[in-house]
């Protein structure tokens, strides 16, 4: 198992707010090449130089589940709600909106 060590003054924090339209963050500085993301509402991620993320192309973040990915140097999350008909996760449509994306690049 890793251990992660709690962000400091230099760790990359970035909150992304997003709804219908695909939003990009800033480009990842990771020195792990690793990245913690939790979402307030369902959403779905894409990872690239230049994401354009949609419902058919994006991986499934749901709400309040805290995941971490691989991801290269400058690369970008673009992040996009889910749609009503994606409430997976048993809650109800709470986990369904507009919400914010946070975003720990993990040093």
């Amino acid at each position: 198992m890793d251990i992660i060590t709690l962000p400091d003054s230099d760790t990359h924090i970035e909150v992304i707010s997003f709804s219908g339209t695909s939003t990009q963050s800033s480009a990842l500085v990771t020195g792990s090449g690793k990245v913690r993301l939790c979402s307030d509402k369902n959403c779905y991620i894409l990872f690239g130089t230049n994401p354009t993320v949609t419902t058919t192309n994006g991986i499934f973040l749901p709400a309040r589940h805290v995941e971490l990915f691989g991801c290269k140097a400058d690369d970008k999350i673009a992040v996009i709600r889910a749609s009503n008909g994606d409430d997976d996760d048993d809650e109800g449509s709470s986990n369904v909106g507009d919400g914010k994306l946070s975003v720990c690049c993990i040093e």
